[in-house]
This record gives structure tokens, sequence and C-alpha cells, in this order.
């Protein structure tokens, strides 16, 4: 039920392939012995913890694709795999609707009449019963707010316009945008310099695509000369690695999103400090 204000939350857009009903552009890609759709729902996840709107693209290396509102399908030379969205449901688009205009960037009140007129697109497409498609091209998806929407065409004509008409469309953003702080830090220009190559180097050795595995904490190391401990809380859960850091520790924090079970990913945070 849309029973949540739309100006809160974020429609996902999901997109399957590049062809028939999904949406996308046609690459020719070699069929792979193995698919892997859990790097596909990982991609869906990563766009999930943004506190924006935003987009993201995965290619497909399989035969056939089936997008549903809560998990993706794929099919290949070598069997057939699936993963489930952690932050579902979202909303397989086909080619033919206006909903395709929104994916691809055009802006919802400009592509739909309404918030109703939005919403009941919406909702048509994600109670369509998913199929099998040809999978000759990649996975888009897309965060959009009615809101922004609004507030940017508003910007553009130089006036502000009601918001008290929007309607509910989903209820995926609202934990999202609650949990997506930083923690606090006052730093000096000087040592923020010192943790951006550490949260980096920490970054590039335990993410898998976009998402942080907590296991790979051990293996994050400093930059030569330096100590280094990263925290990172999804929820509920903390990990850390390293010594204790001292008051005067250089530290930065990102928002990240972060495996915390098999085929559960949660928006989170990651901590570095650094010092000599």
């Amino acid at each position: 039920m849309f029973d949540l204000p739309i100006d809160a939350l974020y429609l996902w857009v999901g997109l399957g392939a590049a062809s028939l009903a999904f949406l996308g552009v046609a690459v020719a890609l070699p069929s792979t012995p193995a698919p892997d759709a859990v790097r596909v729902a990982d991609t869906v996840d990563t766009v999930a913890v943004s506190a924006h709107p935003s987009t993201a693209e995965h290619a497909v290396a399989a035969d056939r694709v089936k997008v549903g509102p809560r998990r993706i399908a794929l099919d290949g030379d070598g069997g057939n795999a699936h993963a489930t969205f952690a932050y579902g449901p979202v909303t397989p688009v086909r080619g033919d609707s206006r909903l395709h205009d929104v994916l691809f960037g055009t802006p919802p009140d400009a592509a739909f009449d309404s918030p109703d007129a939005f919403r009941r697109a919406v909702e048509r497409a994600r109670d369509r019963q998913p199929r099998w498609q040809r999978a000759n091209g990649r996975v888009v998806v897309r965060t959009v707010s009615w809101e922004e929407s609004m507030r940017r065409s508003s910007a553009r004509r130089g006036q502000v316009e009601p918001m008290a008409a929007l309607a509910a469309v989903f209820a995926v953003g609202l934990a999202l945008t609650a949990t997506a702080g930083t923690f606090a830090a006052a730093t000096p220009a000087t040592e923020r310099d010192l943790a951006d190559p550490a949260m980096r180097r920490v970054l590039a050795t335990t993410r898998t695509g976009s998402v942080l595995q907590p296991a790979r904490l051990s293996a994050a190391s400093a930059p030569a000369g330096y100590r280094l401990n990263v925290t990172v809380v999804a929820g509920d859960r903390r990990w850390h690695t390293g010594p204790t850091p001292p008051d005067a520790a250089a530290s930065e924090t990102r928002t990240v999103p972060v495996r915390t079970g098999p085929g559960r990913v949660q928006p989170g945070r990651v901590r570095v400090e650094v010092w000599t």
C-alpha cells in the first residue's frame, strides 16, 4: 500500500535487460558459465544506501534475465542463479512506458501529470508477473524523488510550488535517509589530507564492487610509517581492527553498503583513523 509520504521516500526504478520488455542499451555480451546474480543485486543495493537520488548500472553476462520486485535471476550456459535485493521492492520498467523516461533522466513531474499518476504507474509495473527476457545488455537502477524533482523544477521557474498534495510511493528509502548520518569529526585540513589516502587504501582492500566486506578488515593497512584503526558500523553490528587511536588522530568517515551476512547488505559507516 502507498501509505507513506512521497517527499520522504525514493522511488526505485529497477531495469532489466536491454531488449524486449526491459530497458537499457543493447550490448552484445558473451554468455558466461556462471552468471553472477549476487553482484547485480549488490549494484541495486549500493544505490539503495545512497541518501540522494542516484543511478548505477551493471553488465548482464547471461543469456536470459528475470527481474522482479525483490529478486533477480540470470540464466546462462552454466545454469541459472538468483539473488534477493536487500532493499526491495524495486520496480521493473518496460521500454514502452513513461517510467522508461524517468529511468533515463526525465524528471518525474515532467513525465507524469500528477503524483497519483506516477504512483499508479509504479504500482502497475511492480505488480506485473516477472518473466524471462533476453539478456543482451545491462541492468540499470535509479532512485528518484518526486519532491526533489518538484524542487528542481521550481528552482528553474524561480518559484516555490506547494508540496501538500504529494502522494505515497514506496517505503524503501525511509530507513536509509534516517541512518545516513556520519561520525562528527573536526580535524584540520592538513590532517584530513592524511586520512583521505588511508580511507582509499581501506576501501580498495575491503570492498567487493561497492559493498564493504567486514571479514576483510584485518587485511587493511596504513600508509607506510603510520598506524591505523578502522571501525565499521551497520545497524546494531560493529567491527573494528587496529590499536586504539589517540585523540589527535586524523579521521575520515564515509557512508557505505556493508555485507552483514549471506545475501544481506545494510547501509553502514566506515571510520578510518590514522596517526604516526
